[in-house]
């Protein structure tokens, strides 16, 4: 066996053995993606809904409709939920702590989502009259 190959063999074992310590060490979700990739998904360790009894109430609320809409988040934090590919959403964010945001008028955010959107080169440029100059 050359050594490139023995070299990627050892890498590829090193990585299986990380996946699978990382496996035994946390519970996962074997997800396939619309694309037909397979993906891990972290399981919650803990209840949501256990997390939020302690956490103001309108963050509170928003996470039980959250929850009830799209299910337990995959991520179970003291501060933070978060979902992903939850309906039309890459990712959701419920943070326990509200921020303060001053666009376009100040308000607090404490849920933050996120989608993919496709914007033509040309509209790029348009927004950011510094990135025509750059190309």
């Amino acid at each position: 066996m050359s050594h490139s190959l023995q070299a990627r063999s050892a890498i590829f074992a090193i990585a299986m053995l990380g996946m699978l310590g990382a496996s035994a060490c946390a519970p996962h979700r074997v997800e396939t993606t619309s694309s037909g990739e397979v993906a891990l998904s972290p399981m919650p360790s803990r209840r949501a809904s256990d997390v939020l009894a302690s956490w103001p109430a309108k963050q509170r609320e928003t996470g039980t409709m959250v929850i009830a809409k799209y299910g337990e988040p995959a991520i179970v934090g003291d501060r933070m939920l978060v979902w992903f590919n939850n309906g039309p959403f890459v990712k959701t964010f419920l943070l326990r702590d509200s921020q303060a945001h001053d666009f376009p008028m100040p308000h607090m955010d404490y849920l933050t989502q996120t989608v993919k959107h496709t914007v033509p080169a040309s509209k790029l440029d348009a927004a950011d009259p510094d990135h025509a100059h750059q190309m």
